[in-house]
């Protein structure tokens, strides 16, 4: 891959694997397969130990490594050396703005999909191409996808979230939340989900 980007390693599909750790591995053998030539985008929790291609940090906190970070609802870009750069100028579209892309992870997703497309050079060394494009994206069916509105409630089916880590984000995204949740039980607690029970006005299980 020119470029390889890891977004998370959580518990799951772990029935396919012998342990976490295997799963893990897995996915980092993506990176395996690049050379010094190539990039590697990964978020601020993984250590890029071992990584044969150069490694460019998305980051949605503070700033670990030269790369994008997400503050205030906006994405900012600083600068990598021998790499010409837009001298960290912000994406001046708010996240607020984007209806299909809220949530924690989101801004996550959007900061490494901005990184990933600038390092292709799929922005023309613009981002008014992502200005454009975030707020009109649509999204995928079945993640965080907003299926109606209707009488000031904004029906959201996450049926693609299958397990509490994968849940939590949307819990996190939504202020006043009417939850319906069911299926078979990957894990034995709601942790993750936890901290953002303050946003669950009822639950529907």
């Amino acid at each position: 891959c020119d470029v390889a980007v890891l977004l998370n390693i959580t518990p799951d599909h772990l029935d396919r694997y012998e342990s976490f750790e295997a799963y893990a591995a897995s996915k980092m053998r993506l990176f395996e397969m690049q050379s010094a030539d190539h990039w590697a985008v990964i978020l601020e929790d993984f250590d890029p130990t071992g990584i044969k291609a150069g490694v460019y940090l998305a980051t949605t906190s503070t700033w670990t490594m030269k790369g994008a970070s997400f503050a205030n609802g906006r994405i900012n870009f600083q600068p990598r050396e021998n790499y010409v750069y837009l001298d960290g100028e912000p994406i001046h579209s708010p996240q607020s703005d984007w209806p299909t892309l809220q949530g924690p992870h989101n801004a996550q997703n959007v900061v490494a999909a901005a990184a990933t497309t600038e390092l292709l050079g799929a922005t023309g060394r613009s981002f008014e191409v992502l200005e454009e494009a975030l707020p009109t994206y649509r999204g995928l069916p079945h993640r965080m996808e907003r299926v109606r509105e209707k009488g000031g409630v904004l029906f959201v089916n996450d049926s693609k979230a299958t397990n509490p880590t994968a849940t939590a984000p949307a819990l996190a995204a939504f202020e006043k939340i009417r939850w319906i949740c069911g299926g078979r039980a990957k894990t034995d607690n709601l942790d993750e989900c936890a901290p953002h029970f303050g946003h669950v006005r009822s639950a529907y299980t």
